[in-house]
């Protein structure tokens, strides 16, 4: 039995990916069944009307594909069977006769047949039904939904609120600036974002999905966000200030990372993405530079810039070229499948200190990551040849991370042997690098830039861009 690889051309994905004909599909032993030859565009398609997390795909040779659900809580699949059959009943347009006879069909398969389909990957992981998640999901959905607009005081100015110290960082939408609250004396960063440079380069969704998005998330690995503001010309994310400085850093600091340290910054970056992914959130852009290094020796994810909600499936090729998973590079539709693909790379660069496809020229690395030439140094060991490898397939029903047991697969690799992630979840595990820090607002770690001065327009300047961000 091998597995079905749905794929939708782009330009047509958004009309109908929810549509689905009678032709197409039967209900057949309470499966469905794609009957017509075009059976991997067909099931995009079906994906739309179905519950994306409790269901897997498997396909026999010719056109017979199979979706069947996968989860060990079955009184939710049975709830989700039922709206799926809610769903799906008047898409096909199955007559009466037939309907009456689906649910108790439901009930016997679910028990019986559901039970014993053959393992092997998915194109979409495995849904994380524990309380834990379910309690997580919830707290995002309700923060989500009672987020504040940043033009609420936008006439106050914010900024008086710190004592700026000096910049952290620059790039092309602004800088990030080290600050003290002066009610409280904690250090933040403060990341500065020009509205024109957000407008021209399109960048306003991307812009709001990292502002809700940090918003809402409550994980160890994930830097917080303490507050949000603009004025006329800017926005502001007042971040927690993780003076660790950058892993990439560090990494060079170094040459590279020993195995020990590598292992226990990757485990991290599983729990981080796990977190993530449990609330539908792809990252889509790991790197060294977005990973924080606290004063204890965690990770902190930052920089959601590229972050995004995807219930489905996204098309949005985005990145660091070195980074990029071959399904985006060839536009055919991904999801967060190429947030593990990029694990992959990173444990490799925290290895030997640059990344596994790099090249000179840009289209010469795309060949690479495609093709997946890849080669290790001598001092690599074993065991993490394979996680890397495991990771950087170009055939997503065998990438670790988006198999039938989603993460689980990760943690059980022999690479994270003996590792106990859930002490590590809770910051009980002893880092094997702690970087050198010499108190809250010690920003040694951090390179040094050229200062400008961070003016308030906000009062009686007019901001040409109100209509545009007035939900920000």
């Amino acid at each position: 039995m091998v597995l079905c690889r749905p794929y939708i051309a782009a330009d047509d994905h958004k009309n109908n990916r929810s549509t689905v004909f009678k032709n197409e599909v039967l209900y057949e032993q309470g499966l469905f069944r794609i009957t017509s030859i075009d059976g991997a565009n067909i099931f995009s398609r079906l994906k739309g009307a179905l519950s994306r997390d409790k269901y897997r795909v498997q396909a026999r040779t010719g056109a017979k594909v199979y979706i069947v659900a996968q989860s060990d809580q079955w009184d939710e699949i049975n709830r989700d069977w039922h709206l799926l059959l809610e769903k799906l009943i008047p898409t096909l347009e199955k007559d009466e006769s037939q309907i009456q006879h689906l649910p108790k069909l439901l009930d016997d398969v679910m028990k019986a047949r559901v039970c014993n389909t053959t393992s092997g990957g998915g194109i979409y992981r495995k849904a994380s039904t524990t309380v834990q998640v379910k309690d997580q999901r919830i707290q995002f959905e309700e923060k989500l939904s009672s987020l504040k607009s940043g033009q609420a005081h936008r006439d106050e100015n914010q900024l008086e609120k710190f004592e700026i110290y000096r910049t952290l960082g620059t790039g092309s939408f602004g800088r990030v600036i080290l600050v003290k609250t002066k009610d409280s004396g904690k250090f933040c960063a403060i990341k500065v974002i020009k509205k024109e440079i957000v407008i021209r380069l399109k960048q306003v969704e991307h812009t709001a999905n990292e502002k809700n998005i940090l918003s809402c998330v409550e994980c160890p690995f994930v830097v917080n966000l303490v507050d949000y503001f603009q004025d006329s010309k800017n926005l502001y994310f007042a971040l927690e200030f993780i003076n660790g400085g950058e892993m990439f850093t560090h990494i060079h600091r170094n040459r590279y990372f020993s195995y020990e340290v590598a292992k226990h910054f990757a485990a991290e970056v599983v729990l981080g993405f796990e977190y993530l992914h449990n609330l539908d959130i792809v990252y889509r852009d790991l790197k060294p530079e977005n990973l924080l290094i606290d004063n204890k020796g965690h990770v902190r994810i930052t920089d959601f810039g590229f972050a995004k909600r995807v219930a489905d499936r996204t098309w949005t090729l985005c990145g660091t070229p070195e980074y990029l998973a071959p399904e985006i590079i060839l536009s055919k539709g991904y999801s967060h499948s190429v947030d593990w693909w990029a694990l992959g790379v990173l444990i490799y660069e925290m290895r030997c200190g640059h990344a596994p496809f790099y090249d000179a020229s840009q289209m010469e690395m795309y060949k690479k990551i495609v093709e997946g030439r890849l080669a290790f140094p001598s001092h690599f060991k074993a065991d993490e040849k394979e996680i890397i490898q495991a990771f950087l397939t170009g055939d997503l029903t065998r990438r670790l991370g988006n198999m039938k047991n989603g993460v689980n697969d990760i943690k059980h690799m022999k690479y994270f042997k003996g590792m106990d992630f859930a002490a590590l979840y809770a910051l009980h595990v002893t880092s094997p690098y702690i970087p050198k820090v010499g108190g809250d607002g010690d920003a040694s770690n951090f390179d040094k830039y050229d200062e400008e001065p961070i003016t308030w327009y906000g009062g009686d300047v007019k901001d040409p861009y109100a209509d545009i961000f007035k939900d920000f």
